[in-house]
Parts: structure tokens; sequence; C-alpha cells
């Protein structure tokens, strides 16, 4: 039986008999979750679109100065990189890690109430 069915069947079911009643605190903790998981969502997405603008700038910028300074530059980055890998790491996660808390956590828990009220 797919899903169709069963949906149905059940809507026929709930329709047909005056027995069966659904709490208004069910319904109520139901939209109030399915709300948070729209937040949710919408949060990522935003966080997700500003990210790749970000880093479709920064590629714009990096293939600009790179063509002005020329191939032979891409070399001296490497190298630093190498030489200084685990700091520019240890800096982008911490990074990364602040700008979820405040794009996501933060802007869910303080919206999550005034979506629900």
């Amino acid at each position: 039986m797919s899903n169709v069915e069963l949906d149905s069947m059940i809507h026929q079911i709930i329709d047909s008999t005056d027995y069966f009643t659904v709490p208004d605190h069910v319904v109520e903790m139901t939209i109030q979750k399915l709300n948070k998981r729209i937040l949710f969502q919408h949060l990522i997405m935003d966080l997700l679109y500003k990210l790749g603008l970000v880093l479709v700038c920064l590629s714009v910028f990096t293939g600009v100065y790179i063509w002005s300074k020329g191939l032979n530059y891409l070399d001296e980055i490497y190298k630093y990189f190498l030489t200084y890998g685990q700091i520019i790491s240890e800096i982008l996660i911490l990074i990364v890690i602040t700008i979820i808390i405040d794009q996501v956590i933060l802007k869910f828990y303080t919206q999550s109430g005034k979506v629900a009220g």
C-alpha cells in the first residue's frame, strides 16, 4: 500500500467517525515543530547563500590578483599555506563555528519563539 493510499484511508476513517478527536495541544505542538523545521531550513539556506556569495567573490578576487602578479605567485602562496597550514586551518575552523553559531543557532532560538507565538 502506498503512502497516498494510506493517507486517503486514514482521512476517510477520521472523517467517518465522530469518536476520534485530536486534542488542541497536539495540533499546536505539530504546528510548532513544523514552523521550527521550516525556520531551520530557511536559516541553513540563507547561510549557504551567503557562503556561496563570499566564496565566489574570493575566487574572483584571487583570480584577478594572481593574474596581475603572474602564475609563479601561486608557488609562493602554496609554500605559505604549507608553512602555516595548521594555524590557518584552526583560524578557519573558529571562523566557521562562529558563523554557524551566529547565523543559524542564535537566530533559530531567538526567532523560534516568535514563529510559534
